[in-house]
């Protein structure tokens, strides 16, 4: 899943951006969404923490309340640096005075230039980025799925019924939930290590490398 999330006030460039989205996603099969964010509430922030999969911000720097750059800050301060980020704003001196360096920023976008074409080229930079995350895919129910490794706690292999559990970061207590018959996987990443643990539901393939972090 790749989810694209708008955070921007103003309607009409919200369709810009859009626009922009829908010009290169529209030639690829991966599964997405577009999730438009108008102003900063609980809800807003409880739907950024429930994402599952690889993500891309497409930042306004005036929106009331809490700018794309706070935003952006508070998400890295959760410990995410894996989304891509791009600001877009009408105030490029933010560009010059260095406002967003310590955000690990993809672009910086003036709303004074041609908007849909620099947003089109920088969401293909981020998802050629976001293609080299090693990640644990699956279809499952005609459906393929796409879970980057570093979000992946562990696979839990109940030993009463046929189904395992994939438990993520962004989501633990809601995990993905596969009857064993029906999924296969599509690559296997021999570099990703998991630790076979034995619990009281069952086997539980947990993910090291996570723990150690």
């Amino acid at each position: 899943m790749i989810n694209f999330i708008i955070y921007e006030d103003n309607k009409k460039w919200q369709d810009h951006y859009k626009k922009a989205i829908l010009k290169v996603i529209g030639h690829k099969q991966d599964k997405y969404q577009i999730l438009i964010i108008d102003k900063y509430t609980k809800e807003a922030k409880r739907k950024i923490e429930n994402l599952i999969g690889k993500n891309i911000f497409l930042l306004d720097m005036e929106v009331p309340g809490k700018s794309g750059l706070d935003l952006a800050r508070e998400i890295r301060n959760m410990g995410d640096w894996s989304s891509q980020m791009i600001m877009i704003t009408s105030h490029e001196c933010f560009k010059e005075e260095g406002f967003t360096s310590k955000v690990l920023m993809l672009d910086f976008i003036s709303k004074n230039t041609n908007i849909e074409e620099s947003i089109r080229e920088a969401i293909i930079v981020a998802l050629k980025i976001h293609s080299k995350e090693k990640s644990f895919k699956f279809s499952y129910n005609n459906e393929l799925y796409q879970i980057p490794y570093h979000d992946i706690y562990c696979f839990e292999k109940n030993l009463n019924n046929n189904y395992t559990s994939i438990i993520t970061k962004n989501n633990p207590s809601n995990p993905y939930t596969i009857k064993q018959s029906g999924y296969k996987t599509l690559k296997k990443d021999d570099e990703v290590e998991f630790d076979l643990i034995e619990t009281t539901k069952g086997f539980q393939a947990s993910n090291t490398r996570k723990i150690e972090q």
